[in-house]
């Protein structure tokens, strides 16, 4: 039995736990305006087999997935939230708090659905992260916020998609930014200068709670030109997002040049600290409130043991891995 795609996991959730069928729910989410020579989408959601097979089982990968096919979600959304039925005769409090706890729970069942299908669902936890933190919202706009990403990734099945739209929904409809928020906390270093004797071995890192035990799996860093991203939202090839709140977009990339491995910064909200095996701290960016005009991108070498510190809520650990590594669960 296969595990279960995105768009089961959004019209099961709407099913089940907002008591929207899935006639219903297409109806709302499928455009109605016609497609080139090709009538309307919408006109054939009576058709079992496409409301089955191009809207509800989806297959990510093997059935092709047209965003032109979608009405606009942000409007879409909101129709889902005016048809949904959630809280019964409980009080706004009581019917929030509900709202809160199943979308929590639809979070982990569509980010473990879209990594099943190769998809990255840290970019969706990392989206409800940023919409927590999101200063003077409305807890309803919070729930319509988590709504429209978990819509997006269910019809998309692409969770950067998600958060282009949480980003648009936010600034255009809430009049608020999806920016990274900068951390009271600020890891304070002195600069330092870290010699290279021999080439590295290929490096990867493994993410460390903040009682320093560690949270599998290992990234490998890429020895292709461009490098490793890490950030929130990144996108690029070999990215790695997982990683918390204060996090921006495109934090940091670590790249392989001249038998060194060099992190740089990608002008960062909160920065980035590097701290030696032997602890010597070194300074990658500065976060943004105290850089200045002549603070200029440093590339600084990295080695086996050194710990690399994103913000105040994200530590990597660097380590030695075998040349033939993946990823280590």
């Amino acid at each position: 039995m296969r595990a279960e795609t995105p768009s089961e996991v959004l019209f099961d959730f709407l099913k089940c736990d907002l008591q929207i069928n899935n006639r219903e729910a297409a109806r709302i989410l499928i455009s109605d305006k016609p497609m080139g020579s090709k009538p309307a989408p919408r006109f054939r959601i009576t058709e079992k087999t496409f409301l089955s097979r191009r809207v509800v089982h989806v297959v990510p990968g093997t059935d092709k997935i047209d965003p032109e096919m979608f009405a606009d979600f942000s409007q879409s959304v909101q129709n889902l939230t005016a048809a949904a039925k959630v809280g019964g005769d409980s009080g706004p409090a009581a019917a929030n708090a509900r709202q809160q706890a199943i979308t929590a729970h639809a979070l982990e069942r569509m980010a473990t659905s879209l990594e099943h299908w190769e998809l990255d669902g840290s970019i969706l936890r990392n989206i409800f992260d940023r919409i927590a933190v999101m200063p003077g919202l409305k807890q309803s706009d919070r729930r319509l916020l988590e709504f429209l990403a978990l819509t997006v990734c269910g019809c998309l099945a692409d969770p950067n998609a998600a958060a282009s739209k949480v980003k648009d929904f936010a600034i255009t409809q809430l009049a608020q930014t999806f920016g990274t928020l900068e951390t009271t906390e600020v890891v304070q270093a002195q600069d330092t200068n870290h010699k290279v004797n021999e080439p590295p071995a290929k490096l990867g890192l493994l993410r460390l709670a903040k009682d320093g035990s560690a949270l599998p799996p290992i990234y490998p860093l890429s020895l292709d030109p461009e490098g490793t991203v890490l950030g929130s939202f990144a996108h690029d090839r070999n990215a790695i997002t997982n990683v918390g709140p204060d996090v921006s977009r495109r934090h940091l990339r670590v790249a392989f040049s001249n038998g060194t491995w060099l992190a740089s910064g990608l002008h960062s909200t909160n920065g980035t600290v590097l701290v030696t095996r032997s602890g010597a701290t070194t300074v990658i960016e500065k976060p943004r409130s105290l850089r200045s005009a002549g603070d200029e991108g440093k590339q600084i070498p990295i080695h086996d043991g050194d710990l690399l510190k994103l913000g105040s809520s994200t530590d990597f650990l660097v380590l030695k891995i075998s040349s033939n590594v993946r990823a280590l669960a």
